[in-house]
């Protein structure tokens, strides 16, 4: 339901509407807090012992310090988070746990947690690699040094917060090194203090997953997408060295790579992704130049994230789109991918059931069992198919379809992850750990000079793909295909300049944070949802005049598609099953001019980008695409643009040149390219005018997805 709007009249008025900018005032300034808090990499800036007024008598810092390191040690389970080896010890007791659960679920020694994910030599499997020489592993050492970076800004925060804690210095010194060797051999109780607070986790770790209907899980439980197995299985090895895993399913049914996602990346992600992966098991098998296109913007992102490929098909299929990777890694970029032929062998690894009998079948673990039969996958007797989906709950659900995989496929690519990313994480210990035992000798450990010497090989690493924006193709339809050649717009523009994307699509950090409705929420579940679109249409039959003045676009919803099914005896599923919707903003022939403003006040801030550079003035427009391009009576697109009246900032829309399937760049009569207002804004207006001239009384619309600026 769309939220209640409470109203007030007289005083009242004038005092909501001083409380309600009092309200963004602060939004805005919280929203800013949180984006600098989450990007602010600047940790090479010291606090002087000096400034802050001690509360703690200089005689009892050595008791307080003492304090203070039992209380850090006891929150971290026995450990000291500035020193590696102690980082390393926690993460590889929390794999072997990890791999203890991995086993019980798919079968240990002779049974299939070996045959699944290790080859026959016994070591693990290689699940995601470089696509460059596999002796440099290139890509795979750019993702340690960001992991890396994340750990050794965590110890310098530590070792330089403790070095002036209420006037203390609890990091340098004989006296807390004594004190911390009693604290580790059970010494005498310290005197109670109160101490600050301590983190539970000091950064994440996020894996943002698109990809096509199948990778987003349909047909499953919303928590059985592998980007949820991967987060419950190794999320504790990651928070034992203080890093929260986040695994985020934003992948959307029918979707392609570019252009619309592409230049939402930042929005529809999160500017926090880490890896922003793409399985490409079900579209653009044989698009190459999408796959590059959504490669670029990821390049682009302002938090360097890893471009990991899934499913990118087999031998020539994959080629390409390996190629492109290949490519992004010599111009600087992590690129990874899931080799078709080690997911092919894992599945090798599952016991054939056809050739087990009864005892053998029913004692196979629950994990392994009833995923091949003979030469089929989730599919054929003895009871593949039957044990495809979850039936426990919501058995009349959404999405289950033959081509839609079921939950032991998602848990295999997921566990697969969890794999990759804590044997990825004990590497980069490992590597800290040697630095740290091979320094100088009387030389003390410095997490802030090695964070320093890892941010500049980053940098020069994006400075170099910045720099390759003058390879790029120099004609657009190099790019995409559809759009026509010789158009007078440099590739450069949408592949590298940085967007701002006003989006509606489910699911998206711009969604859930409020962003895209002006209202930031930290709840992640008090967005705006806008009307359902049964209900848009009753407010239209019951309107009986066109407004007279501008109206803003309504966001609206397909009520059938947020359902999630139901239960056997008919009541509505209570477990969520998707979240993927491609909610829309709406004008109808009823509504007169309609009105919206792109990047609002709220987006233009949280996503400004860290150069200050200004958008060139491209505005790209994507419609809702219609299922197997059979639109219903009364919608109009595109392709219908004598119907339709576009103003931006004021100037008139002339033509709308294709760009993918729903999308279009949008044409003045003097080029492409929109001046925005002083805020550095678009205002887009819109009118719709009659489906067909002799139906007046079928009600049309637009369904407007995305507005994004480059």
């Amino acid at each position: 339901m769309a939220k209640q709007q409470e109203s007030s009249g007289g005083g009242g008025g004038v005092a909501g509407r001083f409380l309600l900018f009092i309200l963004i005032t602060l939004a805005v300034g919280c929203l800013v807090l949180k984006r600098d808090e989450m990007m602010d990499e600047n940790v090479e800036a010291k606090v002087e012992a000096g400034d802050a007024e001690s509360r703690i008598p200089a005689g009892m810092c050595p008791k307080f310090c003492e304090a203070r390191l039992k209380q850090l040690m006891d929150h971290h389970g026995g450990a000291d988070f500035t020193q590696t080896s102690d980082l390393l010890e926690k993460a590889k007791s929390e794999r072997e746990k990890m791999i203890g659960r991995l086993e019980e679920m798919y079968g240990k020694g002779e049974r299939y947690y070996e045959s699944i994910f290790h080859n026959v030599d016994g070591k693990r499997r290689k699940f995601f690699i470089g696509p460059g020489d596999q002796e440099a592993r290139v890509s795979e050492k750019r993702f340690q040094r960001k992991l890396g970076m994340k750990i050794l800004k965590m110890q310098a925060s530590l070792i330089e917060e403790n070095s002036n804690l209420e006037g203390c210095d609890c990091t340098h010194g004989d006296e807390v090194e004594s004190q911390r060797r009693r604290r580790l051999q059970g010494g005498d109780d310290v005197l109670k203090i109160v101490l600050p607070d301590v983190k539970s986790t000091y950064d994440t770790v996020v894996w943002g997953s698109g990809g096509h209907s199948a990778a987003a899980s349909h047909g499953n439980l919303l928590h059985e997408s592998y980007p949820e197995y991967m987060e419950r299985m190794a999320k504790d090895v990651f928070k034992s060295v203080g890093l929260d895993l986040i695994g985020r399913n934003y992948a959307m049914g029918g979707m392609n790579t570019a252009p619309e996602v592409a230049l939402c990346l930042e929005s529809k992600m999160g500017l926090d992704a880490d890896i922003i992966s793409w399985d490409s098991g079900m579209t653009e098998a044989g698009n190459p130049k999408k796959f590059d296109f959504y490669a670029n913007r990821v390049g682009q992102h302002r938090n360097r994230p890893v471009f990991a490929g899934i499913q990118l098909g087999q031998s020539s299929g994959a080629e390409p789109k390996i190629e492109t990777m290949r490519r992004m890694e010599n111009w600087g970029m992590s690129t990874l991918y899931f080799p078709g032929e080690v997911h092919d062998a894992m599945h090798e690894g599952y016991p054939d059931m056809t050739t087990l009998s009864g005892p053998d079948a029913e004692a196979a673990p629950e994990y392994a069992a009833y995923f091949i039969c003979g030469d089929k996958k989730e599919e054929g007797e003895p009871r593949c198919g039957d044990m495809k989906y979850t039936e426990t709950t919501c058995v009349n659900r959404v999405g289950k379809a033959s081509w839609h995989p079921g939950w032991k496929f998602q848990a295999n690519v997921g566990h697969a992850m969890a794999l990759f990313m804590v044997d990825s994480l004990i590497e980069t210990l490992e590597d800290i750990n040697f630095a740290e035992a091979n320094k100088v000798t009387g030389e003390k450990y410095d997490p802030l000079k090695l964070y320093k010497q890892l941010k500049e090989t980053e940098d020069s690493d994006y400075d170099k793909f910045k720099e390759t924006a003058l390879e790029l193709p120099t004609d657009m339809h190099e790019v995409l295909e559809e759009f026509p050649e010789g158009e007078d717009l440099k590739p450069w523009i949408p592949l590298r300049k940085h967007s701002y994307c006003h989006s509606s699509h489910l699911p998206s950090e711009s969604r859930y944070l409020g962003l895209f409705d002006g209202n930031f929420t930290s709840s992640r579940d008090g967005f705006e949802r806008g009307i359902g679109f049964k209900d848009l249409k009753k407010m239209a039959e019951e309107s009986s005049e066109v407004p007279s003045t501008d109206q803003p676009m309504k966001l609206v919803f397909d009520e059938k598609l947020h359902e999630n099914g139901t239960e056997e005896d008919g009541s509505p599923c209570a477990e969520p099953v998707q979240l993927d919707f491609k909610d829309w903003l709406s004008v109808t022939n009823k509504d007169g001019w309609s009105t919206v403003t792109f990047p609002n006040e709220l987006e233009l801030e949280y996503y400004k980008p860290d150069d200050d550079s200004k958008p060139k003035g491209l505005i790209m427009l994507c419609f809702v695409l219609c299922d197997w391009g059979n639109c219903p009576d009364g919608e109009l697109n595109r392709d219908r643009l004598e119907a339709l009246e576009f103003e931006l900032n004021g100037q008139r829309v002339k033509q709308m040149i294709p760009i993918g399937e729903q999308c279009s760049f949008l044409q003045h009569h003097k080029g492409f390219f929109f001046d925005p207002n002083e805020k550095g804004q678009y205002e887009l207006r819109a009118r719709v005018g009659l489906w067909e001239k002799d139906q007046p009384d079928v009600l049309s619309y637009i369904r407007i997805t995305s507005l994004a600026v480059v």
